[in-house]
Parts: structure tokens; C-alpha cells; sequence
């Protein structure tokens, strides 16, 4: 009876050990600067650095600061499995603008800025300026969308709004904090 209680525990013991040893793939935040914290995605699959006054939205992967009874800041991120979750239409990397072609919903963009910069360690393409039009019916508004492909199957949207166009320099930076959680 002793020996079939400890075998117990000893069995219970090593499928403890076994599953805390296995990798848990959770994205891990890069070193954030001093006043700002690091944050998780409902998944765990991203992580970033916000600063202060941002918190989860009801969204997932949307991080926002609410100003005085405005829409205030945003920050939404998304990943996209590549080529089974894309359409073939969508523009890549992403555009503030909307194409030559666009019919319906099309955004027009002033003050605009292109910045080639690294995410992660890769490439990304990132545009801010001030959008009027599309979707939303914007009227010069503070816009960043960010976009680059960590790997071959995956794609990362980031998209910002602000309620100040100088806020956009402090979503950039908040894009270039992204990590992803490791992927096998």
C-alpha cells in the first residue's frame, strides 16, 4: 500500500515536472522604457510596451488611453496567417491611402510619412499622417499603420490612432516594442 502511494506521488510528481519544462510560447516583452509597462495580449501571443495610461479594450489585441470624453488613443494589433488568411486584394505592406481603384470607402491622406524601419528584427514599412475619408469618415486624422512579416506563413498589422498628430511618434515607438510569441 505504501509503495502504491508513492508510486502515486512520483508519477504525479513527473507529469508536474514534464509539463512545466515544456516550452509555454508566450511572447515576451522587450526591455520597456522607464515609465512604461509591459503587456500581453488576451492570448499571449503578443507582447508590447505601453505607456502610462493604456489598458486592454474590450477588443482583442486593442490597447487603448481614454482623453476627456473622446475616442483618445489607440493601438489594435493583429496577425494574419499567410497566404490562408489574406485576400488576394489586400495591398501588402499596408497603405494609410486608399488605391487608385478604390470605389467605395476610400481615405485620402495628408502630411504623410514613410518610415522603413525594424520590428522584431524584420523589415517593416510604416506610414503616419493625418486620414480623411475611409471607413470611419475621418476628417484629418492622426493615423499609423505599421506592417512586416516576421517569418514566411506570418503577417503583423498595426494600426494607431491618436487624438494628437505628436502622439503618433509615441505609437511608433510602441510598435517597435512588439514581440511574438515563438511559433514551432
Amino acid at each position: 500500500m505504501v509503495w502504491n502511494h508513492r508510486c502515486l506521488i512520483v508519477s504525479a510528481l513527473l507529469a508536474f515536472i514534464g509539463a512545466c519544462s515544456r516550452t509555454t510560447f508566450v511572447a515576451t516583452p522587450s526591455n520597456c522604457p522607464a515609465d512604461w509597462r509591459g503587456r500581453w495580449s488576451a492570448d499571449s501571443a503578443v507582447s508590447l510596451c505601453l505607456p502610462p495610461g493604456f489598458a486592454p479594450s474590450n477588443a482583442s489585441g486593442t490597447w487603448a488611453r481614454h482623453g476627456g470624453g473622446r475616442l483618445g488613443d489607440r493601438i489594435i494589433v493583429s496577425t494574419v496567417k499567410w497566404p490562408d488568411d489574406w485576400h488576394e486584394t489586400d495591398p501588402w505592406p499596408f497603405h494609410l491611402a486608399s488605391a487608385s481603384n478604390c470605389l467605395a470607402d476610400c481615405a485620402t491622406v495628408d502630411s504623410l510619412t514613410v518610415h522603413e524601419d525594424t520590428i522584431g528584427g524584420a523589415p517593416a514599412w510604416i506610414e503616419t499622417g493625418l486620414v480623411t475619408g475611409g471607413f470611419s469618415g475621418f476628417r484629418r486624422h492622426p493615423v499609423l499603420v505599421a506592417s512586416w512579416s516576421p517569418s514566411a506563413q506570418l503577417r503583423v498589422l498595426v494600426y494607431g490612432f491618436a487624438t494628437r498628430s505628436a502622439t503618433l511618434d509615441t505609437i511608433r515607438a510602441v510598435a517597435g516594442t512588439i514581440t511574438l510569441r515563438a511559433r514551432h
